[in-house]
């Protein structure tokens, strides 16, 4: 009986998870970069390892590691795509490759997705921190 009521209980609160949790909108976020982006952009993800969503979707702009490489040497041709997954709660943290990007591009726009954002930037020849 009480076995019984246990998984009752478990398999009640696993389908509210997944019913009522909301999750990380990547299908939106690489839709919109899809969509957005022109040739010659790139995609940056934040954290990193985030390669399986953004590949499953279809990501068009190539992903670039800047958080690997020097970014004192980092120049992109063409516009920066970063895919920001944030996490519930703590969406004012900034990562170090955020807060590079803020000192070293112009934000164009930053959009909003489900534990999600997409910061759009462009580098500005005149405002370049060296």
């Amino acid at each position: 009986l009480w076995a019984g009521l246990l998984l009752s209980v478990s398999l009640l609160a696993s389908l509210a998870g997944l019913i009522f949790v909301e999750k990380d909108d990547w299908r939106g976020t690489v839709a919109y970069a899809n969509q957005n982006s022109q040739p010659g952009d790139v995609a940056v993800l934040e954290p990193f390892f985030n390669t399986k969503p953004v590949a499953y979707y279809g990501l068009i702009p190539p992903v670039e590691a800047i958080a690997i490489v020097k970014k004192s040497e980092y120049v992109s041709q063409g516009d920066i795509w970063l895919l920001v997954q944030r996490q519930p709660g703590r969406e004012d943290l900034i990562s170090p490759t955020e807060q590079w990007l803020d000192a070293n591009y112009q934000l164009r726009e930053a959009v909003p997705f489900p534990r999600m954002e997409i910061r759009h930037y462009y580098l500005d020849t005149d405002t370049r921190a060296e």
